[in-house]
């Protein structure tokens, strides 16, 4: 099973690390990094993927504009103290605690893969 990962991040090396975390995994990441100067084409992707993470620095308009264009995205917000109460509450939606622990990400990522895995076998 493909488990395609998106990354929207303020630097790439967010990205680079995660990557490089979880390098054995059956996940493909790809990386947005954004910046103030956000453009059209930043938010638009041309796939669905399984899950969406979000760095702590990304705009809550931003998120909430992905969110809504790929609902059927799991999504992950990194250190969440201040997270949108919205987004919060969806039932999609993992929040990581601060301070950021990548085996707090693993645990997240493992338990939407399990329950992808699931769901493609009812199906």
């Amino acid at each position: 099973m493909d488990f395609k990962i998106h990354i929207f991040c303020g630097t790439s090396y967010l990205c680079k690390l995660i990557r490089k975390t979880f390098v054995r995994e059956p996940y493909t990441f790809n990386c947005t990094e954004v910046t103030d100067k956000l453009n059209d084409k930043s938010g638009k992707l041309d796939y669905t993927p399984d899950c969406i993470i979000f760095d702590k620095d990304i705009a809550g308009d931003f998120k909430e504009e992905i969110i809504n264009k790929h609902s059927d995205s799991s999504i992950i917000l990194l250190p969440s103290l201040n997270e949108i109460e919205a987004l919060a509450n969806s039932k999609n939606v993992f929040q990581i605690s601060e301070p950021f622990k990548l085996s707090e990400l693993s645990e997240v990522l493992k338990e939407i893969y399990h329950n992808k895995q699931i769901e493609e076998s009812i199906n």
